[in-house]
């Protein structure tokens, strides 16, 4: 799959970052309907850090997964709390706003509310 293909970015700020295996729970946990509300989407993480970002290929599923702002990843050693912005609420390091798209997701999020 192209990654151009991938456009609605999500930052993701995690509680713990000595995980093993994280980048793979991260991608299954935001990927699954059910537990996250999530859809298919590509994740950008590297060992150690305490962010990520997430790029979902539908902007229905990146809304659903904001809509629930904090989360939590059942893992064998417990729980793991992340919480979940769209990029330009990131006080931290900037996320590349070329792939953002709020108009589009203003308009679904007002669909939702009525």
């Amino acid at each position: 799959m192209d990654d151009d293909a991938y456009t609605y970015a999500l930052v993701v700020e995690l509680e713990e970052n000595n995980v093993p295996r994280l980048k793979n729970k991260l991608v299954k946990y935001f990927q699954s309907k059910k537990r996250a509300g999530g859809g298919e989407c590509r994740i950008q993480y590297e060992d150690r850090s305490r962010t990520a970002v997430l790029r979902f290929r539908r902007e229905e599923d990146r809304a659903r997964v904001v809509a629930q702002e904090t989360h939590e990843i059942v893992l064998d050693e417990g729980r793991l709390k992340v919480i979940v912005h769209l990029p330009e609420e990131s006080p931290g390091r900037p996320v590349s706003r070329r792939h953002y798209h709020r108009p589009t997701l203003d308009h679904y999020m007002q669909s939702l509310i009525g």
